[in-house]
């Protein structure tokens, strides 16, 4: 994607047609997983997160909202354009790092032969600033294709993204032990607090 939660070289990164219910779909591929990466133990509610953050290179608005059961929910309002994408996102610790899962919301209907997939984003806030980072596609395509990938199960789709179908034990031991890794994550995404009094200008 373009947007908040897709950078390049991903510039999918929670677009896979229906899939994901991504907002917007541009050129690259993503890394998605079949299951989430977040357990029941491990999911770590942030009400820091609420609100509206800013891409200022862009001008998109991401806003989270408090969902159901400690889930967000997401609403990406894409700069120039009337409709919005809406996502579920769980915030979840794994080590001494923070990640959100997105998905499509909960109780969306995917509909026949389509299956709900998950990204994940590194998430880091600083007061009013927050920090993304999104799995990698170069790194994943490459260790893949290298048969480096040691301890996760994927294929690739007709569109070229990496489809993880590991479990959700194996995932989250895998990117545990290599997410430190030169190149495993995209660079860094800075979103900033949309302030009340910056909507009345």
């Amino acid at each position: 994607m373009r947007t908040l939660l897709a950078r390049p070289p991903a510039r999918r990164l929670m677009a896979c047609g229906l899939l994901l219910l991504a907002a917007v779909c541009a050129s690259g591929c993503l890394v998605i997983s079949l299951q989430p990466y977040y357990d029941d133990a491990s999911i770590a509610f942030d009400e820091g997160l609420l609100g509206a953050w800013v891409d200022g290179d862009h001008g998109d608005t991401y806003t989270l909202e408090r969902g159901a059961w400690n889930t967000y929910r997401i609403v990406i309002a894409e700069a120039g354009k009337a409709k919005g994408t809406v996502l579920m996102g769980v915030r979840m610790k794994l080590g001494d790092r923070f990640f959100i899962d997105v998905s499509p919301e909960s109780g969306a209907e995917p509909g026949p032969y389509l299956v709900p997939v998950h990204g994940l984003f590194q998430v880091e806030r600083t007061d009013d600033r927050l920090t993304i980072r999104a799995l990698s596609y170069d790194y994943f395509k490459d260790a893949a294709e290298k048969k480096k990938l040691t301890g996760l199960a994927f294929a690739f789709d007709r569109d070229h993204d990496v489809v993880l179908t590991s479990d959700t034990r194996a995932l989250r031991e895998w990117i545990a032990a290599n997410f430190s890794l030169a190149g495993v994550l995209d660079d860094a995404t800075t979103l900033v607090r949309k302030k009340p009094e910056d909507g009345r200008r």
